[in-house]
């Protein structure tokens, strides 16, 4: 009753469509069509249709509004195509218009089915329900089935799912024996056809229409067109069609090749022959294509004899015909087969193919995919030799004397239509439809969307204008500016590679993946036949005897002799030996030889002494049953046997052979030294066998075929371990060391022995066998896991020791450096599944460092590929076996190689094809002999030239027929593999990868083209558009053609022969592309907007105030000048973008392009400079003044070297590499491996191997400034930090917009009252740009060139936090080259020359200067912290010194030359109280008696006025004194007042008089920390001057002079800049902090020359009151962040901060109020009440919670230090002197205000 109720219940369907079905389908879900009318996609239209056509007729009217009804009919007819379209490219938005979904798919018309990832896509397929009369007694069964990619799927009504046919696999295989077929009624075999369909394997080829619709109805396809139609509309006639026509073409040309590949995959599959199949119990002759599951049939050698198409393989076959493959999956009953399976694995070794009857388990159940694999025929393999059944046995036979099969699978389900169908479905298309491109288009879509709407926007100002014509040229916008050609650039960059790499024998199947193998991470290698050569050689067989030694194979004993010459699985085929390579060279090794009986037998016999016996070796042994080898079980065993001469009964013995940790258990008395013998060679790298027998006497036939493996395999003899060695394939080392030194990480997966592995592996120096560790198991019984050395038994240790922090080092470096510690580590099968079960977290951290693999499964191989591709790391396979074609599938990058290919085919084959060329030659050469030589009206005459045309046509077709078998086919390697390579060697991995780095970066460098052309067309087609400039048809047409050009030649770039060590970039959205694209468009656009403001000044101005936006072209100024600037724009984009080296061809060595780009180049000068009038003439070019030509030609040239300038610098920013190579590889590299140098390589062993036991007695040099140089980096980006953060927090307060000296008014005075000397470039620069670079060669600073009076605040605001930021990095890292302190030296610059009386102290001058020497002392480009190769400059330092020096002897000397106080030593009495911005221990030490006081100011004259000489002494001693001396002193300064950072700044040149040894105590000795870097450096460069070694690197020393003549340079600059310094410090009349020239290089200092005896304070006050003169009135007053106000507030301490404000008011007290106009601001905000600048700027507003005041004051007071007995509270006492600023109100200063014109 359940059962009933479940099948009636549709919804349990609904439950369990969401599980996978199988591993290809992952859903399936039933729909039924809604009637056409109601479909979503046609009924809302029409009636959407219907409502417009009313609204447009009876509410606007349509004569009067014509093109709205027009436009909006558009629209909806749009939106409905567009509907109808993605019904057609989306299953699943199909599915929501137009059908209803279902329960139950019996009542379902349609299902959608959704593949698993990789095989295909999702389909909506049509449901066939059909009547099956399965009984005659019983009614029709409905049967509900669908087809999807040529697989029947059935629905079960029991288990409500939809489920593949159920071949006959899982029966026992004593039911196969017993089937007799189809042996009881024509209804049993109508039925079998019905449910299991004919045996077709057949792909219906569309015709050319309807490929063409299919491609034509693309997503990108329909855009292009869309746009295509958009421009026409536009009147762009020439450009459209010719883009359509280059569109349509395109698509023609892949059309016709998708057809030659579906023609290709066609003929893989089977044509029908006549088949033996027994039927209805007699035998009948049948087509093979009538075949279905359950026939019994007839195999043989001789299927037909007039096959048209051939294995590639079939080398095998002895007779004149060639054989039909297998039409179908065959289960072989009886009789023995050897078949070539190369059509599915690519290995052309035959196999042998066991009758099921020969197995003794006849009860166990078939399992296909393990050993049931021996007994399979796999349809499309070939059938090489047969031995059909006994003749005396009673089971079936067929008279052609075949053998009998047992039908298992047809059609697409075998073996062969599975591989046919991963070729057609799983298969992705070469489209740009995937993530990253859309992407990149949604990031255009922004400039295109921000581009209309300003078009829109700004076009309806205008009401005239034509609201159709605005709204196409919106959508010409959006269709602009992404790309339509964007697909098949891509496409030609892909298909290029696809030729080449076919040019080299590599095939690809699958061409998405060529860009993937220019991303790759890790490289995975087989071992056996990829890295090592299959021929192996027999070296002897070690422990017999119990001995280690090898013993020869002409002295091994009888026992071990039998064992090698039976145990294998070889056939005899036509005199020749077929079967496993290692087999037949053991067999060849001992010199005995397999007949066609299977009897083994010596070619010469010869005696053997055993103990007192004396054996002989010529008896045969027959075989009579293999037990095969497998994977899984590791080993094969054999039952021979021989019949003694003159004697009946034959003696049989077991034999086995296998991994010696398998076949230990078995053998009965395992040697002592069993595991030292084997792992001893295993280390070696040899491959080790163990050999076992045991004789099991005389038995019968049938005992012998009753054995089971168990029993053969058990209590064994020991026979020894047969020893092979594998040598390296030729190339394999010099491979290895090119993908290594191309900075990827390799892998080694085999399933060869881990000691084996890790030999082969050290060999190519991806490990070092000291470090390798192998994951162990304790013992068979126990669960516990170690890590052991491979050799060293007793080295072990635990499991987590694996997970390492370090990268992987190399072997040399690690035998180099003794105190670099890395493991290598090596993981078998069994450790793998114990990892993955039980720590999975710890694999997963330590399988991208694991080098080796061994002992691994095919399905574990799968494993390792899978999870490396989910941790991220994009993964090569490359492997030469079926064992490997599961990894080869899954890899990003699978490369399959043939091992047994003629590696001279390709050779021959192009021989030929050369002969048959210049065959073709000379038949054309006859025939247009012939023709000249013919008479037109003889027909006789004609005859020659028509026999020689039909040759002709002949070769030619032959030529066709030759070059299509050049082909990728079935047996070309496992054809699921992506890519195929016809020899054995491993360099075309090589060869892809190079492929795949120029493919990847050549798309890369597209995009970023496509990129900034579709930007520059966004303002080109918005702004301009709307000033009615626009292109003409030939103009826009040429414009076209030149981009195509550069395109089709950027795609055909061609790779270098070497892999360079850099890697590229792996994607488009990095930091780069999206900077130097954007970068270079603000270049771009910056030339654009100034030659077109140029061009309209020039023109005549415009009548209208709106421009004529659907006026014809007429060429003008402003229409020429746009077009020459966007060719050149465009010119520039290909020339700057394109970089070749050290990928691919550099612009140089593709010469098409630099042609084409030069020829575009070209156009550009000559359209500009009107070269050929005529040609000017006809792209409608008018005709330039003599100084516009200049302007325009010079803009040009600036945009060009701007935008590269801009680009490189980005470059070497983000991209290059910063190669941190070990300074002994570089030593060894540059002397090379001759003899006259080994003995000098051997030399700088030392200092690397004795660096680290020394490192921690070593010291860093005394005179040495890499420590220093990183103190003075961090030390400056520290006080550069506070000084941009200082401007950050007050700038805009203080020069901002509404400031109190607003920095815009400056600058407009300035730029008012300016005139410019002299104009240099002779006119070629406009006046105003002349006037702000000669502003700012007199005022420094960036704002000039912005908007500053509008801006002013934000730029204050960027400049400050840029600057800030790029400090805080350098601060952090330690890190700085010259680019970054120039680029902080410009911006402080910037903000210092129009700061004004904020920023006129002399530490501003003082940053500048220390910053301009810091330029010098770091590398010009490398943010290496310590940099051997680019030192510290020694001038820097010396400079610094300089600087340090001036500063205190200038300060002294302004001392003794001012007051007086400075002579009689009593300044110090006043200053702690008089200093500007006093700190609470001022107050103390204050109050220090006299003598203190008078001891200060001696000390002071002595480092100011004679400390100073020590720092420029040469003696280092005296100099560390010196420094030491101003460190100290400005310290002490720092702790007794705030004097902003200025104390802070004179440390910095102080600490270039202390060199590395001075500074150590500051660093650590940590591995890889800096201290340990510089010791490094010192140490080699040490041992390499006392090894007198010498090396020459032309590169390094062509920069070393570089940088040597920059210094001398600068020191040359600096001393001639230092002049007038010196004069004025000489000079009576001494100027302190004071420049003589505008950029402030080298300046004088100088600080108080004068001490102020008493302090006075402003004090502002406010009031609400009605009357400020009332007595009663209430004046609050304003306290400031730090000057004294409030006498019992705390001094208070920021030093390094600084207020301003507050150290402008302690100078404003010495004046009145009108010599600072700012006081008057300064009143203003405060009447106004200005949150922003009070709570900012002030620490107290008394009225920050009430109305603003109404009249404010500033009185005068007299400040003292309060007497510590006093008060404890009060620090200050003071007292009212007089009225500073008088009582004001709005009123009273209003019109300052206005003049200010403040925002409020």
């Amino acid at each position: 009753m359940s059962r009933e109720n479940d099948k009636d219940n549709p919804d349990n369907f609904l439950k369990k469509k969401k599980v996978g079905l199988n591993d290809e389908i992952e859903s399936i879900v039933p729909y039924k069509f809604r009637p056409f009318l109601i479909h979503l996609n046609i009924a809302p239209f029409f009636i959407g249709y219907l409502v417009w056509f009313i609204i447009w007729a009876q509410k606007f009217g349509i004569e009067e509004y014509p093109e709205l009804g027009m436009i909006i009919t558009a629209v909806i007819a749009i939106l409905q195509v567009l509907t109808c379209l993605f019904c057609y490219w989306f299953v699943e938005f199909r599915v929501l218009m137009q059908c209803s979904r279902m329960s139950d798919p019996e009542k379902a018309e349609v299902v959608k089915v959704t593949p698993t990832e990789n095989n295909g896509f999702a389909e909506l397929v049509y449901l066939h329900h059909k009547f099956i009369l399965r009984d005659p007694n019983q009614p029709p069964v409905k049967t509900t089935w669908f087809l999807f990619q040529k697989t029947k799927y059935l629905f079960d009504t029991d288990k409500k799912q939809f489920k593949p046919l159920e071949f006959p696999l899982n029966h026992s295989l004593a039911f196969y024996m017993e089937s007799k077929g189809y042996s009881q009624s024509e209804q049993q075999i109508q039925d079998a056809v019905s449910y299991f369909d004919l045996n077709k394997m057949v792909m219906d080829i569309p015709k050319f229409v309807e490929l063409f619709i299919e491609r034509a109805t693309a997503p990108f396809f329909v855009f292009q067109v869309f746009c295509v139609l958009l421009w026409c509309l536009d009147e762009y006639w020439y450009y459209s069609v010719f883009t359509l026509f280059m569109l349509v073409s395109f698509e023609c040309t892949l059309v016709q090749q998708q057809l030659k590949n579906m023609q290709m995959i066609r003929q893989m599959g089977n044509k029908p022959f006549k088949i033996l199949v027994y039927r209805l119990r007699k035998w009948v002759r049948i087509n093979s294509d009538e075949l279905v599951p359950g026939d019994i049939v007839s195999v043989s050698r001789n299927f037909g004899l007039n096959n048209t198409t051939s294995s590639t393989n079939n080398t095998l076959v002895n007779s004149n015909t060639q054989n039909y493959s297998l039409p179908c999956d065959i289960l072989l009953l009886r009789g023995q087969c050897i078949v070539n399976e190369s059509m599915l694995t690519g290995e052309s070794v035959p196999v042998i193919k066991e009758p099921v009857e020969s197995r003794n388990d006849l009860k166990d159940m078939f399992d296909i995919d393990n050993d049931g694999k021996l007994h399979v025929l796999c349809g499309g393999t070939v059938i090489v030799q047969h031995t059909p059944p006994p003749k005396n046995d009673s089971g079936l036979r067929a008279q052609d004397n075949g053998c009998i099969g047992y039908v298992l699978r047809t059609g697409f389900n075998t073996s062969q239509g599975k591989l046919l169908r991963t070729i057609m479905y799983s298969v992705k298309r070469v489209t740009a439809n995937n993530l990253e491109t859309f992407m990149f288009i949604l990031f255009l879509l922004i400039f295109a969307i921000a581009a209309s709407s300003y078009v829109w926007i700004e076009g309806t100002k205008d009401p005239s204008k034509n609201r159709y014509k605005l709204l196409l040229e919106c959508a010409l916008i959006l269709t602009s500016v992404i790309p339509p050609e964007l697909p098949i650039e891509l496409a030609l960059a892909v298909n290029t590679s696809l030729i080449s790499l076919v040019k080299l024998g590599i095939y690809c199947t699958e061409p998405f993946r060529i860009p993937f193998a220019g991303k790759i991470d890790i490289c995975c290698f087989d071992k056996t036949g990829t890295l090592t050569s299959d021929d192996l050689l027999v070296e002897g067989v070690a422990g017999i005897d119990d001995k280690m030694d090898i013993v020869s194979v002409k002295d091994l004993p009888l026992e071990t002799l039998h064992t090698l010459a039976t145990c294998q699985t070889l056939m005899n085929l036509d005199d020749e030996l077929i079967g496993d390579p290692l087999e037949k060279v053991t067999l060849q090794a001992i010199d005995w030889t397999l007949t066609k009986g299977d009897v083994v037998i010596a070619k010469k016999p010869k005696a053997i002494t055993d103990g007192s016996q004396v054996k002989s070796s010529a008896m045969g042994w027959k075989i009579y049953q293999r037990f095969y080898f497998s994977s899984a079980l590791k080993r094969m065993s054999v039952i021979a046997g021989h019949t003694k001469p003159g004697s009946v009964e034959t003696s049989y013995i077991a034999t086995c052979k296998g991994a010696p940790e398998v076949l230990k258990p078995m053998i009965k008395d395992v040697p002592s030294n069993f595991d030292s013998i084997y792992l001893h060679y295993a280390r070696e790298g040899a491959r080790v066998l163990c050999l076992g027998y045991k004789e099991l006497g005389n038995l019968t036939h049938q005992q012998t075929r009753e054995m089971t493996r168990e029993q053969v395999e058990s209590d064994l003899k020991f026979a020894g371990f047969v020893v092979f060695s594998s040598p390296l394939k030729p190339d394999s080392k010099s491979v290895i060391k090119e993908i290594m030194n191309a900075s990827h990480h390799i892998t080694m997966i085999t399933g060869d022995n881990p000691l084996t592995a890790c030999h082969v592996a050290a060999k190519l120096r991806l490990t070092d066998k000291k470090n390798a560790f192998v994951l162990t198991r304790k013992d068979e019984i126990s669960d516990e896991w170690f890590w052991q050395s491979i050799l060293d038994e007793k080295n072990v240790k635990p499991i987590e020791f694996a997970n390492q922090k370090q990268k992987y080092v190399p072997p040399s470096r690690l035998k180099e450096s003794e105190d670099l510690v890395y493991h290598y580590l090596c993981l078998t099968g069994e450790g793998f599944d114990y990892m993955y079960k039980n720590q999975l977290v710890l694999l997963k951290k330590i399988i991208p460092e694991v080098k080796v693999f061994a002992r691994v499964s095919p399905k574990q191989k799968e494993q390792v590929i899978t999870m490396l591709k989910n941790l991220g790391f994009v993964t090569l396979m490359c492997g030469d076996g079926t064992n490997d074609v599961g990894a080869l599938k899954h890899a990003d990058v699978g490369v399959a190689l043939l091992a047994n290919s003629n590696a001279n085919s390709n050779a021959e084959y192009e021989q030929k094809k050369r002969a048959k060329i210049n065959e073709a030659q000379q038949l054309s050469m006859e025939v247009n002999t012939n023709r000249m030589r013919a008479s037109p009206n003889n027909f006789n005459s004609q005859a020659p030239v028509i026999n020689a045309q039909k040759k002709l046509a002949e070769v030619l077709k032959e030529l066709e027929e030759a070059e299509e078998a050049q082909i990728v086919k079935l047996g070309d390697a496992s054809i699921a593999s992506p890519f195929t390579y016809k020899q054995s060697s491993i360099q075309c991995v090589c060869d892809i990868i190079k492929q795949g780095r120029c493919t990847l970066v050549t798309t890369l460098q597209m995009f970023k083209i496509l990129a900034l052309n579709a930007l520059i067309l966004a303002y080109s087609q918005s702004v301009l558009y709307l000033d009615g400039i626009k292109l003409s048809d030939g103009q826009a047409t040429m414009q076209g053609l030149l981009l195509a050009g550069c395109f089709l030649f950027i795609s055909r770039s061609k790779p270098l022969k070497n892999l360079s060590k850099t890697r590229p970039l792996p994607n488009i959205f990095n930091l780069y592309t999206i900077l130097t694209v954007l970068g270079q468009f603000a270049v771009h656009l910056g030339c654009l907007i100034y030659l077109v403001n140029e061009a309209k000044s020039r023109s005549p101005p415009r009548e209208e105030k709106f421009a004529d936006l659907e006026s014809e072209f007429k060429p003008s100024l402003l229409n020429s000048t746009v077009y020459i600037i966007s060719l050149s724009l465009q010119v520039a984009t290909f020339a700057i973008n394109y970089k070749g080296h050290p990928f691919m061809e550099s612009l140089k060595e593709n010469k098409p392009l630099l042609y084409s780009i030069m020829f575009s180049a070209g156009a550009v000068f000559v359209l500009a400079g009107r070269l050929m009038p005529e040609l000017s003439d006809q792209f409608q070019i008018v005709d330039f003044s003599e100084e516009y030509r200049k302007i325009l030609l010079i803009v040009i040239l600036l945009d060009f070297c701007a935008s590269y300038i801009l680009d490189r610098i980005l470059e070497f920013l983000f991209v290059m590499e910063k190669k941190n190579i070990n300074s002994q590889d570089v030593e060894k590299e540059k002397l090379g491996n001759s003899k006259e140098n080994i003995a000098k390589n051997e030399s700088l062993k030392s200092p690397l191997e004795d660096f680290n036991n020394l490192v921690n007695s070593l010291n860093p040099q005394k005179n040495s400034y890499h420590l220093t140089r990183v103190v003075l980096v961090r030390f400056l980006a520290f006080l550069y930090a506070v000084a941009f953060l200082v401007a950050f927090n007050q700038n805009k307060n203080l020069l901002g917009k509404n400031g109190l000296l607003p920095a815009n008014k400056y600058m407009d005075r300035i730029y008012k009252n300016f005139k410019p000397q002299f104009n240099m470039l002779n006119g070629t620069i406009s006046d105003q740009l002349w006037k702000k670079l000669d502003l700012f060669s007199k005022i420094p600073t960036l704002f000039w060139f912005f908007n500053w009076s509008k801006n002013i605040d934000l730029l204050l605001d960027y400049t400050s936090l840029i600057g800030l930021s790029v400090s805080s990095i350098i601060l952090i890292s330690g890190s700085a080259n010259s680019i970054l302190f120039v680029f902080l030296w410009i911006l402080y610059h910037s903000i210092v020359n129009i700061g004004q009386t904020w920023y006129s102290f002399g530490w501003e001058s003082q940053v500048l200067e220390s910053g301009f020497i810091a330029i010098f002392l770091v590398p010009f480009f490398s943010l290496k912290k310590i940099n051997s190769k680019s030192p510290p400059s020694f001038v820097a330092i010396i400079l610094y010194r300089w600087l340090i020096f001036r500063i205190m002897i200038g300060a002294g000397l302004i001392k003794l030359r001012g007051d007086k106080c400075w002579i009689d030593l009593t300044c110090m009495n006043y200053f702690y109280e008089t200093q500007p911005v006093p700190n609470p221990l001022s107050f103390y030490l204050h109050k220090e008696p006299e003598s203190i006081h008078k001891f200060e100011v001696l000390s002071n004259h002595f480092i100011e006025l004679i400390a100073p000489f020590l720092v420029l002494m040469p003696f280092r001693p005296m100099r560390l004194v010196g420094g030491a001396i101003q460190i100290i002193f400005q310290a002490v300064l720092i702790l007794s007042g705030n004097l902003s950072f200025l104390n802070w700044l004179t440390i910095l040149p102080a600490i270039a008089c202390f060199d590395d040894f001075s500074l150590k105590f500051l660093f650590n000795r940590k591995r890889g920390s800096t201290m340990w870097n510089v010791l490094k450096i010192q140490h080699m460069e040490k041992c390499k001057n006392s090894a007198q070694v010498k090396v020459i690197n032309k590169g390094q020393s062509i920069k070393r002079r570089m940088r040597q003549t920059i210094d001398l340079l600068v020191l040359a600059s600096i001393c001639y800049l230092s002049m007038p310094v010196i004069m004025n410090l000489i000079s009576e009349k001494q100027a302190m902090n004071t420049s003589f020239e505008p950029f402030r290089i080298v300046n004088t200092y100088g600080a108080f020359g004068s001490v102020t005896k008493e302090r006075y304070e402003v004090i502002f006050k406010g009031t609400n009151a009605k009357y400020f003169d009332d007595p009663k009135t209430e004046w609050l007053e304003y306290e400031f962040k730090c000057k004294p106000g409030d006498i019992n507030r705390r001094p208070c301490f920021i030093s390094p901060y600084h207020y301003r404000l507050d150290w402008l008011m302690w100078f404003a007290a010495f004046q009145s109020y009108e010599y600072n106009p700012w006081l008057l601001s300064l009143s203003a905000k405060l009447l106004k009440n200005d949150k922003n600048f009070t709570t900012q700027m002030i620490a107290s507003n008394p009225f920050e919670n009430l109305e603003p005041p109404k009249y404010i004051k500033a009185d005068l007071y007299l400040y003292n230090y309060a007497e510590i007995n006093e008060s404890i509270s009060a620090w200050w006492k003071r007292k009212y002197v007089k009225s500073y600023i008088p009582t004001i109100s709005m009123r009273n200063i209003d019109h300052f205000i206005k003049e200010l014109e403040w925002d409020y």
